[in-house]
């Protein structure tokens, strides 16, 4: 009977995520609450501060945010957090990479969705007078408009010109 010589393998499991958090500072002007939560799909306003915080399984040599169709954001390590600060700019898909001193990555990673809610333009619309009304040279004109804006209004100001036929140039009053 013929014998093979004795080789020792050893399997490395891959890192993964042993805890992962999210923090959320949506801008002041949206009056939102800051909020905290596990890893998942989340949905901001544009203009949110979010922080990422990942507690490996063990130790690594790179912690990466992968954000679909950009440059990838290397989490700078903090005891024994990774942590990364962004401003919500656009909706895209992201995920974690862990890479230990083996090269050894987690290549099953999930994949969460960042809803980017835009900020709008506020809408103003003049209700009266209508576009087209004919005024008498020294009338009163009363002015009535409609001002919304996604994350409500604040404050609200009124900027108009009057020309006149036998003037050249504007006159600008507040």
């Amino acid at each position: 009977d013929a014998e093979s010589e004795v080789y020792s393998v050893q399997g490395r499991i891959p890192p993964f995520i042993d805890k992962g958090e999210i923090h959320i500072s949506p801008p002041k002007y949206t009056a939102q609450k800051e909020s905290d939560m596990d890893l998942k799909n989340i949905e901001t306003p544009e203009g949110s501060e979010i922080t990422f915080k990942i507690k490996p399984s063990r130790e690594i040599a790179r912690c990466l945010l992968l954000l679909a169709d950009r440059t990838p954001v290397e989490m700078k390590k903090n005891g024994p957090l990774y942590t990364v600060s962004l401003t919500a700019t656009q909706s895209t898909q992201y995920s974690v990479q862990l890479v230990d001193d083996g090269g050894i990555e987690n290549t099953e990673r999930v994949q969460y969705y960042m809803n980017i809610a835009q900020d709008l333009p506020p809408k103003i619309d003049v209700i009266s007078p209508e576009a087209g009304a004919f005024r008498a040279k020294l009338s009163m004109v009363r002015f009535q408009v409609e001002a919304r804006d996604d994350y409500g209004l604040t404050s609200a100001r009124l900027s108009f010109r009057i020309l006149r036929n036998e003037q050249k140039g504007e006159e600008n009053m507040e």
